[in-house]
């Protein structure tokens, strides 16, 4: 099942880089949001795509504010990547398979 998946990663990275693209082509004229710039030779796989926000630049609007404006025009966006312990994954995964609570 790994190898037949792993067929389909260059796709996958390709439609990942195309949305990364896209994303940054709508947003890189908003004074504010600085996009890390990658150089040419590093093979990203475009989990997500990260930017610093500057609200002294987005006359005071709170990044709150401007993350669920973006929600709601459809923009998936968090302020960090979380952690499996900060997701719950680990709680529940530690549960199904111990059938007991787990200390973290």
């Amino acid at each position: 099942m790994g190898i037949a998946q792993l067929k389909k990663l260059d796709n996958w990275n390709r439609t990942r880089k195309e949305n990364n693209d896209y994303l940054i082509s709508k947003l890189k004229g908003i004074k504010g949001i600085k996009f890390f710039s990658i150089p040419e030779y590093i093979v990203r796989g475009y989990y997500g795509t990260p930017a610093i926000y500057l609200q002294e630049q987005m006359e005071g609007v709170s990044k709150e504010k401007f993350m669920t404006a973006l929600n709601f025009e459809g923009v998936a966006i968090e302020t960090k990547y979380k952690t499996i312990i900060e997701r719950g994954i680990y709680e529940e995964t530690c549960n199904f398979w111990r059938k007991e609570s787990c200390s973290i």
